[in-house]
Parts: C-alpha cells; structure tokens; sequence
C-alpha cells in the first residue's frame, strides 16, 4: 500500500493511497504568548506593574519570581516576573520580554506580593522597594 502526505499550512492533512483518498482537520497548536506582569528593577513610574508578552521559546526559563529582561525606551533594564498568565489587563502597546537574565527565581510569590503592598502603602516607587529586597 502506497501512502503520499501532502501537508497544507500545517492544519489541514490529506493522505491519498489507492483506494481513495482520505482528509483530516488537525487542531493546530496554541502558539500564543503568555503574559507577564514585571517589576522593573532599576526604574518604574509609580506602583504599577508593567505588562510584557513572554515568547515560547522562553517559556520554559521564566517562573514567578525570575529575572528577565526588558525593553525600557532605547535601554534593556532587569525586571522581575511577578505574574504569569494567559489574560492580564494592561493598557497600550505589549513589547516582548527581550530574554531571560537568570533562570532561578529571585523572589518568592510572597516576597512579591509583600513588595507590591509596599510600594502601594508607603506610596513608594516599586522598583526602590525591589532594590531593597534585592541589592544588587
């Protein structure tokens, strides 16, 4: 039995042997990008965390609590993932996670949320907090 696979924009596959031909609908995989919610570590405006999109190939690098970097203006600066997820509201314009700068997490979800608090109740930029936790 002789089988030829023709692959059409790699969700739609149809098989053709001598006795006729034979289709299928393949799902094609979720290739979105999650989002981040990032704690800059060198600058910030105020108490708000910033909203990056976390591309595949990082996706197994990056957790809670790790070091990445991040597009600022013309710079990169370190940021901290206080949030992974698939929906986060945001405003403006998403910019992609440039790379992972360490691999193991930094802080802790609680050390994160603690640092969050913080900066809200103190009425403290986030990223000075940050530094105070972590000085780098």
């Amino acid at each position: 039995m002789y089988f030829r696979l023709l692959f059409i924009q790699l969700v739609y596959i149809k098989m053709q042997s001598q006795h006729g031909i034979i289709e299928w609908i393949v799902k094609k995989p979720e290739c979105h990008n999650m989002l981040c919610s990032i704690i800059p570590y060198s600058r910030s405006f105020d108490d708000t965390l910033l909203t990056y999109s976390l591309p595949l190939e990082f996706r197994p690098f990056v957790k809670i609590g790790s070091s990445v970097h991040i597009p600022w203006g013309k710079e990169t600066i370190v940021g901290i993932v206080a949030d992974i997820a698939e929906q986060i509201p945001y405003e403006g314009e998403i910019k992609l996670i440039t790379g992972p700068h360490c691999t193991t997490p930094w802080l802790s979800p609680s050390e994160i949320s603690l640092l969050i608090q913080l900066s809200r109740q103190l009425f403290v930029r986030l990223h000075t907090v940050a530094q105070l936790f972590l000085p780098l």
